[in-house]
């Protein structure tokens, strides 16, 4: 923290000049014995003279009185700390510009982001410049693989096996992982079992990993995208009722929620110049599930332009 930060006031911050976050907790006569330690490295220092000057007229006012007084230092830090935060993430914003090219960010120029701007975490940055790292296909064995053992277990996809929904959150994915390995190692020997526990690996090394959790959910609308690139070769480059419905049987197939699969069609479509007839594009989070944003940015579609696009191609 600096200790030249001044506020509204022109007074300075207990916590700022002490480097202390109240919100890990603290005890008044720890501060005060501090305070009183900064006081004195300051008296033989020109360049902190105005520090000093304050902090001899601080020290008795938290003697008297160090609950009131620490309190609203604590409150005016925390105020402190949510401008800069935000000031940062403006700043993250118009800096990430230059690095992100189609929703795209490369993994030195993200890492370079996260070193620089260290109060976001990598999962809150990638979320704020509304990009993701390049993605790479998941090998057709391993979807064979984790295809025949879903057959068995009678599930669609490895959120099914986790019980979880697409747009769950990356954290959540660990805890259920878990739950259901204790759940089902310890349940006896069968064909069923054998499969779950295959199924629960691919869940740790796919679901649990951001960037290979983007590759498989690309894999599961690779049907789909497939079926409207065709389309995009047809003389009327349009998408007819009759066929949207084939598309969304596609991603049910897959375990793809009918919302999701709307949003991912139309984006697909728009990518390739392809009209979608008789379909209200979804222009809000409220007519979407929940984090629906986020799903679109792990499918690895450039989401930015594709919306744009998308404007321009509705019947």
């Amino acid at each position: 923290m600096c200790y030249h930060h001044v506020m509204e006031n022109k007074e300075f911050n207990i916590f700022e000049v002490l480097s202390i976050n109240p919100a890990t907790g603290f005890k008044a006569a720890d501060i005060i014995a501090t305070l009183k330690r900064r006081r004195n490295q300051f008296a033989t220092n020109p360049a902190r003279r105005a520090e000093f000057d304050w902090l001899k007229k601080i020290i008795p006012q938290v003697e008297t009185n160090p609950d009131a007084l620490l309190s609203i230092h604590a409150a005016e830090y925390a105020t402190f700390q949510k401008k800069r935060r935000e000031a940062s993430r403006q700043e993250l914003i118009d800096e990430a510009a230059i690095y992100v090219v189609d929703g795209v960010i490369d993994r030195d120029n993200l890492d370079f982001l996260v070193s620089k701007y260290s109060v976001f975490s990598h999962d809150e940055i990638l979320d704020t410049i509304g990009a993701h790292l390049p993605v790479k296909a998941l090998d057709d064995a391993i979807m064979r693989t984790i295809a025949s053992h879903l057959v068995v277990v009678g599930k669609k996809n490895l959120y099914e096996v986790l019980e979880l929904d697409f747009t769950c959150g990356q954290d959540e994915i660990q805890p259920r992982l878990d739950c259901f390995y204790n759940k089902w190692s310890s349940r006896a020997i069968s064909h069923e079992k054998e499969a779950m526990i295959t199924l629960l690996g691919y869940c740790k090394t796919v679901l649990a990993d951001a960037s290979a959790r983007a590759c498989y959910d690309n894999a599961l609308l690779e049907p789909m995208q497939l079926a409207v690139e065709r389309l995009a070769g047809s003389s009327t480059r349009a998408i007819t009722k009759r066929q949207m419905d084939a598309l969304l049987r596609l991603c049910d197939n897959a375990g793809v929620p009918r919302e999701v699969a709307i949003r991912q069609i139309i984006i697909v479509a728009a990518r390739h110049q392809v009209a979608v007839e008789n379909v209200s594009k979804p222009n809000s989070r409220s007519q979407t599930q929940s984090g629906l944003d986020d799903d679109s940015q792990r499918w690895q579609l450039s989401l930015n332009c594709q919306r744009l696009l998308s404007d321009f191609f509705f019947i």
